[in-house]
């Protein structure tokens, strides 16, 4: 097969989207296939595609970084990468977004009459309105970008749970859906590796042994409910709770949250690290976390769900949000209700018990964690041949 993963976001660029088409990208060729990737040529796009050779499969789109949507911006086709794209003898192409690369992607698929996948990774709404302002605007705009996804053969969300919101206000989707989870690309070390990685993040973030660390990896924007958090930091450290934090990723916001860290008088439990690409240090900080905290209701699925439940690292979720699917309180996760008060008090609750709080992490890694090896052979590859095998037969 020769498939097209097209999305507007991809490494150095962090964000969920980048980190699934880099593995099914990386999936498929290892199984023997051919695969190619459209994106945005984002910060220092270059030089990450050299020093991780894949110039050869990595097409990027020059890009332009927007302060208001900070770290993505405006993208452009130019005509001559149109022109290299469309001489690619294509199976499939796979949309991982409504925007530009998703627009690029729709008219390669259907000016080859081949199938076109779209997945649905985010929910979008609060994004759009966050930049508008306005609930009217937020709804047109909705109803436009679902326009794209019904001209998709097929499409995929990572979690039953986005399906049902997909089908209610404002996305009114009425097509089939496909459930596609995601997996994780991380792996438990051997205990003499492990107590190495353990120590490279005590120093990284200037923490140790003695005091219980809570952790948050991802952009820092509104949109991820990182207020709730930072509230309910306050009101833990008002009540005397000892902990350290640890905000890892940048965002739109967040000169706003150092800025509530210090206004609150947090400095010494809270630090930001900002950006880490090194996969290794991420991991390393999962391991001497006691508790990941991710309240977002924005987000369709989470791939550092599965990333902790790799290091027995247990996640406090916001109860009724998509990520939270599969979640049951105090067995394997934990769930709060969307205000701070009943959040700071989830986390003060797998503080107080460590013992309790590792056997909710061991039987988080029994439930979610799957490696995206298993994900892309059983699932990811077969549904593709299905889609193209149908879209010859209708040819014929």
């Amino acid at each position: 097969m020769i498939i097209g993963e097209f999305s507007d976001s991809y490494p150095p660029l962090m964000d969920g989207v980048g980190g699934v088409i880099k593995n099914y990208t990386l999936g498929l060729k290892a199984q023997g296939h051919d695969a190619y990737i459209l994106t945005g040529g984002y910060f220092n796009a270059e030089e990450y595609d050299r020093e991780n050779h894949c110039q050869d499969y990595v097409f990027r789109m020059p890009a332009k970084s927007s302060k208001m949507v900070y770290p993505y911006g405006t993208l452009k086709c130019p005509r001559s990468l149109l022109e290299k794209l469309m001489a690619i003898d294509f199976d499939l192409i796979h949309i991982h977004s409504p925007f530009y690369a998703g627009a690029v992607g729709i008219k390669i698929a259907r000016a080859k009459h081949i199938p076109l996948v779209g997945t649905f990774h985010s929910l979008i709404a609060d994004d759009i309105n966050a930049v508008v302002h306005s609930r009217q605007i937020t709804s047109i705009a909705v109803k436009w970008i679902m326009r794209k996804y019904y001209q998709c053969d097929e499409v995929w969300v990572p979690s039953a749970a986005t399906g049902k919101v997909l089908a209610q206000e404002p996305y009114a989707f009425k097509n089939e859906i496909t459930v596609m989870e995601n997996g994780c690309d991380m792996e438990m070390p051997d205990a003499l590796e492990l107590a190495a990685m353990k120590q490279e993040a005590y120093r990284l973030s200037g923490t140790d042994e003695s005091v219980p660390i809570v952790i948050y990896v991802g952009q820092h924007k509104d949109a991820k409910n990182i207020p709730l958090v930072l509230q309910s930091l306050d009101l833990l450290n008002r009540s005397d709770v000892d902990f350290r934090m640890l905000f890892v990723g940048v965002g739109p916001q967040a000169d706003e949250y150092k800025q509530f860290v210090k206004d609150h008088s947090l400095d010494s439990k809270v630090k930001f690290l900002g950006k880490i690409t090194d996969r290794r240090m991420v991991a390393s900080l999962f391991a001497i976390s006691r508790l990941f905290l991710f309240p977002s209701l924005y987000d369709t699925s989470c791939l550092v769900m599965r990333e902790a439940a790799c290091f027995n690292l247990p996640l406090a979720f916001i109860e009724g949000s998509c990520t939270s699917e599969g979640i049951k309180d105090g067995y394997n996760g934990y769930l709060a209700q969307n205000t701070p008060e009943s959040f700071a008090a989830t986390v003060k609750r797998a503080l107080d018990d460590p013992e309790g709080n590792l056997a909710i992490g061991k039987q988080a890694r029994k439930d979610l964690y799957r490696s995206w090896n298993d994900i892309i052979t059983e699932n990811v590859i077969k549904r593709y041949e299905r889609l193209i095998a149908q879209n010859k037969h209708d040819q014929a």
